[in-house]
């Protein structure tokens, strides 16, 4: 009304052309998300993600990630874990179902079961428990006759 400014609203067509330039726009976000619990944070409860979590506070509680979990040195999880791989340098105690690579660095403490496809353990790192790993293909060709029969029962019953 009082001057050749316009308004901001003329301004913002959503295509993100005021701030980058006519011909760019800005590209929604997308993959999964990336989350972390501080520090001195405490929860109780259920974390599902699809993204990846670090972890340096404590949780009490499930966890489970269709991607990485990384619990640092100040890291705590009391409870189940499932994800598609983790490093762990802090504590846990519960189970631990991984579907790709278990990374237990030097100063991690796990008290549990751990099902894994692989597992690394740095020197120093302590692990209480039971641990399975998943069979490949490549052990079943080595295998005895005697076990391959073995592990076909194991999956009939």
């Amino acid at each position: 009304m009082f001057g050749t400014r316009k308004k901001k609203s003329e301004n913002n067509n959503n295509s993100g052309s005021s701030i980058l330039g006519n011909n760019k726009r800005v590209a929604p976000e997308t993959g999964a998300s990336s989350n972390r619990i501080g520090q001195g944070t405490k929860i109780q409860g259920e974390i599902i993600t699809d993204g990846t979590i670090r972890i340096e506070g404590e949780i009490d509680g499930y966890i489970e990630s269709k991607d990485r979990i990384i619990i640092g040195e100040t890291g705590k999880v009391i409870g189940d874990i499932v994800c598609n791989s983790i490093d762990i340098s802090g504590y846990v105690n519960g189970k631990l179902q991984v579907q790709d690579m278990l990374f237990l660095k030097s100063t991690a403490v796990v008290d549990g079961e751990i099902v894994t496809n692989k597992l690394v353990m740095e020197s120093g790192a302590t692990f209480n428990g039971n641990c399975k790993t998943k069979v490949s293909s490549t052990a079943k060709a080595f295998m005895s006759d005697n076990e391959k029969s073995e592990e076909l029962a194991k999956k009939a019953v």
